[in-house]
């Protein structure tokens, strides 16, 4: 999650990531924002902020935004410099009012792009625009020379088609730097832009403003940035039948027509377009006309409702990753898979279309192009979509909360669980007075029944590529007392949990976790990652929307310490009313200061179960998490 210092808010429309460590910011990513959509999450991006910090770039991210169209003359264009104005003055850069910028947008946000870069084109690296529809040309001029990616989906609105063809038509016809595709099946969501658009800009970065110390952006005077010449790039075919060919033809510039196909800097990004781009209508009710899916590290769905997290993009340096893939169709040959340019896996038909590698990426890259290429029987191709991924320097492991000592009687669960932070795959190794459990290899060691022998000593070694780290010694005494009993975080089920936390998400009441039984006793509402690497923790981030209905968990009769954390920053203006078995744990409203309400109470089971209930103030409160402690006196 972010560190506080690098997230500044220059005005409630901007927020603005800064890597603490660069001793020169030397230039600007723009998230633009959709049309009364608030983009302001991208600042706080795990994998954006991975790859800003390895360029030393700011992430400027925007809300409530328009289109810019209006130019100097304009309003939006007034306040976007205020607002840089005070970040310059927030975090003391001054050379952000020089840095040169790539702008990302989709909808309204790729209007902004497209007229921040009419008017300042010198300023502009790279500019892509994601299925917009109204481009008035108050301002400026066309950045013929800056290159630039424009996105459809093919089943969005005829206008936004009309718009975009238009703008690009007329301005490749005039020699710009610019390619043109579509999303198959997309209407007019984000689809898998940003992901295309970090593989454009990384490369497009190397050529136009490598690293140099000599030439960067200071307080008076901007950074120069290369001229790129259309006769060095490379060109892809236009339009629906290249598109729908399976395989997209490509080829370098010197050996094409240039005005009739789009212009890309380099093969690499020629050949990740084409993996964007190709589908065949054979494959139309498979996924999204693709003939391969990918299905990790994580699933690249370009249509609305993607369930994998910023985190799903970044990876250790130096360690495999388990690529995963699904391929739609029977007579194929070989599956060979790409980072960029380069060849690094070839995989046979073995008879079966689920194929799982494991591949190790080049980690000295600043971030990864990672496709496949299926090649059939006929010896022609199909392609996958495009991961973005980003390489980290592993970190050793830390204890964030230790091991917490319990006393409960005999006969009674037990549990101890660890929190971690860190980066790298981590193991676990538990011990009891030194002899180590060969079976407890997690974040939570649950004893289910404990006995006199299994009182003593416990800790865990907790390990990654970096190096290991020993938690404090938590006893365990047969007696009356309190121990810890669950620790449960709502989110969606499948997603990476906090440390030493069990899920619940919007599962009715069935046995789960660890045997335990528990969930809702209706149809709760979505639970939901927010991404959003402002909070506090991973536990803050993730909630479940109650929608009015209980959630119990079954729990042997006796008391409970019960601690409750309900809230969503997303809503601060909302009120929540908790109770549990009939007492009230939460009754407040939240605000932007305080996004989040904690409540804790003791709690009496009488009927095997507690139960949360929403009360009469706040019947549709949004749950983060809940701790359940055992009293036994």
């Amino acid at each position: 999650f972010a560190q506080e210092q690098e997230l500044f808010n220059p005005s409630n429309s901007s927020r603005a990531f800064i890597p603490s460590e660069a001793t020169v910011i030397r230039g600007i990513i723009l998230f633009g924002n959709g049309a009364g959509s608030d983009d302001r999450h991208h600042a706080e991006d795990s994998a954006a902020q991975a790859w800003a910090r390895k360029h030393q770039f700011a992430i400027f991210a925007t809300s409530g935004f328009g289109s810019i169209s209006r130019g100097e003359r304009g309003q939006d264009w007034r306040r976007m410099w205020s607002d840089i104005d005070q970040l310059v003055e927030d975090s003391g850069r001054p050379e952000l009012r020089h840095a040169p910028w790539l702008l990302w947008g989709h909808s309204n946000g790729g209007q902004m792009a497209y007229g921040i870069a009419r008017l300042m084109p010198e300023k502009t690296i790279a500019f892509i625009v994601n299925k917009g529809g109204n481009y008035p040309r108050h301002g400026g001029r066309e950045p013929l020379e800056v290159p630039a990616l424009f996105i459809t989906g093919s089943r969005d609105r005829e206008r936004r088609f009309e718009a975009i063809s238009e703008i690009y038509n007329q301005g490749r016809a005039q020699g710009a730097l610019w390619a043109w595709i579509q999303e198959y099946g997309v209407g007019h969501g984000v689809g898998s832009s940003q992901r295309t658009a970090f593989t454009f800009f990384e490369e497009v970065l190397a050529l136009r403003y490598p690293h140099d110390p000599e030439n960067v952006p200071t307080a008076d005077t901007p950074a120069i940035l290369r001229p790129l010449d259309p006769n060095h790039g490379w060109l892809i075919d236009i339009g629906e039948e290249a598109w729908s060919s399976g395989f997209t033809h490509i080829t370098a510039a010197s050996a094409g027509d240039v005005a009739a196909r789009g212009w890309a800097p380099n093969e690499s990004v020629a050949r990740m377009l084409r993996a964007q781009v190709s589908y065949h209508p054979d494959h139309a009710r498979s996924f999204y006309g693709k003939a391969i899916e990918v299905m990790a590290p994580y699933h690249p769905s370009p249509g609305r409702g993607s369930n994998f997290s910023p985190d799903h993009m970044l990876y250790m340096e130096g360690l495999p990753i388990n690529y995963q893939l699904k391929i739609h169709l029977d007579d194929w040959q070989a599956l060979e898979v790409f980072d960029g340019t380069d060849l690094i896996a070839r995989i046979e038909n073995a008879g079966s279309n689920e194929l799982s590698e494991s591949i190790i990426l080049n980690g000295q890259r600043k971030s990864n192009m990672l496709y496949s290429e299926v090649i059939l029987a006929d010896g022609s191709r199909r392609t996958s979509h495009v991961l973005w991924l980003v390489s980290q320097t592993a970190a050793p492991p830390v204890i964030a909360q230790h091991p917490q000592d319990a006393t409960t009687p005999e006969g009674s669960a037990a549990l101890f669980a660890v929190s971690v932070e860190g980066s790298g795959q981590t193991s676990y190794e538990w011990y009891h007075d030194g002899q180590l459990l060969p079976q407890a290899d997690g974040p939570i060691l649950r004893l289910p029944a404990i006995s006199e022998a299994d009182a003593g000593a416990y800790k865990v070694r907790v390990s990654n590529p970096a190096g290991a780290v020993e938690s404090n010694v938590a006893s365990l005494q047969i007696g009356q007392g309190k121990a810890l009993w669950a620790r449960i975080n709502f989110q969606p089920r499948g997603t990476d949990a906090p440390s030493g936390w069990m899920v619940a998400g919007s599962e009715s009441w069935r046995e789960q976790d660890f045997g335990m039984t528990y969930g809702w006793l209706g149809e709760a509402g979505s639970s939901r990652r927010r991404g959003d690497g402002g909070s506090p923790s991973l536990v803050h981030d993730t909630l479940t929307h109650s929608n009015g209905e209980a959630w119990a968990i079954a729990l042997p009769n006796g008391r409970y310490q019960v601690r409750i954390m309900a809230g969503d920053p997303a809503f601060p203006d909302t009120h929540n009313h908790i109770f549990a078995n009939n007492i009230e744990v939460i009754k407040g409203s939240l605000s932007e200061e305080q996004p989040w309400i904690e409540g804790e109470t003791v709690v009496p089971v009488s009927d095997g179960r507690l139960v949360l209930q929403p009360g009469p103030e706040g019947s549709r409160y949004k749950i983060c998490s809940i701790e359940i402690y055992r009293i036994a006196d």
